[in-house]
């Protein structure tokens, strides 16, 4: 991941998750959609018996109904690139934080402010570690320049 794309991706990182988590109930719902047409679609093909010549699996109804499976498919496909994308967003930020060394407060300043849900502001941060807020800006400072000059 690129430095000047580590802070943006530390600030997204709790709403990246939720994303993940949206994008994943989407994607269950479409996959049922896809499955009750699917199914629906075989028994509108086996209930076919052609009376005529007219009365084919040609039919336009038949064939628009194929075309929302597909469609289904298609935004099934989207949806996981998409996952796989920020989920690979998100274990970079990990990877980071992990290599960049930090402390046992660094880490969990950065875990309180990015990480963990839901979010915490620096006062609340500066109380559970018992640091003065300032002192929380500085160790906070510090903690971002190691997981940016662990990327380089």
């Amino acid at each position: 991941m690129p430095v000047s794309s580590i802070k943006t991706a530390l600030y997204q990182y709790r709403g990246t998750k939720a994303e993940i988590e949206r994008l994943k109930a989407r994607m269950a719902e479409i996959t049922e959609l896809r499955e009750e047409t699917c199914e629906q679609l075989k028994a509108v093909v086996a209930s076919m018996t052609p009376k005529s010549q007219t009365n084919t699996v040609g039919d336009p109804t038949f064939e628009a109904v194929d075309k929302l499976v597909r469609l289904y498919g298609q935004e099934e496909r989207r949806i996981a690139r998409e996952i796989e994308r920020l989920t690979k967003q998100n274990a970079a930020v990990e990877s980071a934080i992990s290599r960049a060394g930090l402390n046992e407060v660094e880490h969990k300043l950065i875990r309180y402010k990015y990480l963990d849900s839901p979010a915490r502001n620096m006062t609340w941060i500066s109380m559970n570690l018992v640091y003065c807020r300032s002192n929380c800006y500085k160790v906070h400072n510090k903690a971002v320049k190691k997981i940016i000059s662990g990327q380089k």
